[in-house]
């Protein structure tokens, strides 16, 4: 049977139409391949050889492979790793490191960890002949990558090293979604993003005193975006978080204060965009002793903090436009 490739356009858009992989495909037609590089939990990288038959056979490279027709992006990541090793991502979310675009070929490149051995890899009959594991720093020789991998793996590299440098040594990443807040099998690079057309999971919480009174809280003036206004305390869902690990761990990371044991509630779910990207911000709430002098502030993400009745949220953009404005629902949770 026939391996069938959706046809995209150069804006990656599907148009609908799909080709025979022997066939070659028009001008401004497009299909889609997944490549990851995968390290195992003390980041040694995994390389396969090329079957000999393939073009540039007997080479190394990343697992991956071209999208069949039907298939989401990330579907033809799990399958071509499985096919290719016999290993499986499962419930890790691999990295995206970059989105790029070659002649007929639209290219998106991954960064995982997983733990596995050697013996556990499989490999698959007529694609590939051997694996190994080297050190990363093979990646980051012009002389090794020239020798072994093909000259289209090596370009591609030559633009994200500075990124799997970055992986390697535990950047932040984001998990990615829809406006929905469903994860879309993948994450982001913090310092990458934003991307075009994606979404970013965040949280943010109304800290209420026993009197009622909310937590706000002034960016520093260091910051990328919104320098110096006042907001609610919050940030990104680091890769692999949920929701609420996530707001109770950038609460205790901004001001220092332990909410875990008072049960913060989710009241609702809003897309803000800025500058610093597109998110879908989970809010909560949640009611504890509460002063300014028991905070401690996180001086690169946080330059003050006040208690402030709900009336002084409404002239905070930050706050009520982004926030409360639209969303009548958060507004009696916090009210009530």
């Amino acid at each position: 049977m026939p391996e069938l490739w959706d046809i995209y356009d150069k804006d990656r858009n599907k148009t609908g139409r799909t080709t025979n992989r022997h066939t070659p495909l028009d001008a401004g037609d497009y299909h889609l391949v997944e490549e990851i590089w995968v390290f195992t939990l003390d980041n040694r990288l995994l390389l396969t050889k090329r079957h000999p038959d393939k073009h540039f056979g007997g080479m190394l490279e990343c697992t991956g492979g071209a999208v069949l027709a039907g298939e989401s992006a990330i579907e033809g990541l799990h399958r071509e790793l499985r096919e290719e090793t016999g290993l499986s991502l499962g419930d890790t979310l691999p990295t995206r490191l970059s989105s790029s675009s070659g002649p007929y070929t639209h290219y998106d490149t991954y960064a995982v960890r997983l733990d596995f051995a050697l013996s556990d890899i499989v490999l698959q009959e007529n694609e590939t002949v051997d694996a190994f594991l080297y050190d990363p720093q093979v990646l980051f020789d012009d002389a090794f990558c020239k020798a072994n991998l093909p000259p289209s793996v090596c370009r591609r590299l030559a633009e994200i090293r500075p990124l799997i440098k970055a992986f390697l040594g535990g950047a932040e990443a984001v998990d990615v979604c829809d406006e929905t807040g469903n994860l879309a099998g993948y994450s982001r690079l913090r310092c990458t993003v934003p991307y075009p057309d994606e979404t970013y999971l965040a949280t943010a919480a109304f800290l209420q005193d026993e009197q009622g009174r909310i937590l706000i809280t002034r960016r520093a003036l260091c910051k990328k975006s919104a320098p110096g206004e006042w907001e609610l305390t919050g940030g990104g869902v680091r890769a692999g978080e949920t929701p609420l690990q996530a707001v109770c761990r950038e609460v205790m990371e901004e001001v220092g204060v332990d909410i875990a044991p008072f049960a913060p509630k989710e009241i609702g779910k809003v897309v803000d965009t800025d500058s610093s990207g597109s998110w879908l911000m989970v809010i909560y709430t949640v009611t504890l002793p509460l002063t300014k002098t028991m905070l401690t502030l996180q001086p690169e993400e946080i330059m003050d903090a006040d208690l402030v009745p709900f009336e002084a949220l409404k002239p905070l953009p930050r706050v009520w436009d982004s926030i409360l404005k639209d969303h009548p629902e958060m507004v009696n949770a916090l009210t009530k």
